[in-house]
């Protein structure tokens, strides 16, 4: 079963991101609201899904891919995607499929992942079209120590050809993050920052 609501939206600046999340729970609607409190403070525009589905099995796969783009068409342009558990599934798998003209195709390529607690789909009818080649666009993954979906979060990351790994020793949940983590995660945004700054400017200098 897939099943995606949109649950908010905020208009923020500098670049923009969309937020995939997953599950049933109110815990999950209580992360959902922590994270849109921080990326409000780092001034990052935000769209939020809420999303459920199969692990192995996708129902109405096709129509939620395209709902995601009627979504991203009416409230973007968004810059890159983050998504926990299932949503960091779905995010970590968009690139591909966008590259094989599969998804997204009325949108701005995805710039980058933001992905905590994320692995690679299952399907093969899925899998053989988004990962066919290296996911290109930089990344930032969370990874659990103690995360029942470590070992296919490394196998998502070991797809990446630009990973930046952020360990923390709880389990699948959205960490808790020290000093040294959080600069990392300043530094992975800060850079994304520019590259999408400097990619502005090329195109107004060419315009």
């Amino acid at each position: 079963m897939l099943l995606f609501l949109v649950m908010a939206n905020l208009m923020l600046k500098e670049f923009s991101t969309l937020l995939i999340m997953s599950g049933s729970s109110s815990t999950r609607l209580l992360l959902l609201f922590f994270i849109f409190l921080f990326f409000h403070n780092l001034g990052i525009y935000v769209g939020f899904i809420y999303c459920l589905f199969e692990f192995t099995e996708y129902t109405n796969f096709d129509e939620c891919l395209q709902y995601i783009e009627d979504y991203m068409i009416k409230h973007g342009p968004f810059d890159g995607l983050l998504g926990f558990s299932q949503g960091a599934i779905l995010s970590g798998g968009l690139p591909g499929l966008q590259e094989k003209g599969v998804a997204l195709t009325k949108v701005p390529k995805v710039k980058f992942l933001i992905i905590i607690g994320g692995a690679k789909f299952r399907a093969p009818s899925v899998v053989e079209k988004a990962y066919s080649s290296q996911i290109g666009c930089p990344s930032l993954h969370f990874l659990g120590e103690h995360d029942f979906l470590k070992e296919y979060g490394k196998e998502l990351i070991d797809s990446c050809v630009e990973p930046v790994v952020i360990h923390h020793p709880k389990g699948h949940t959205v960490p808790r993050l020290d000093d040294k983590s959080l600069n990392t995660m300043m530094s992975f945004i800060e850079r994304i920052q520019n590259d999408i700054s400097e990619n502005k400017e090329e195109v107004q200098s060419m315009s």
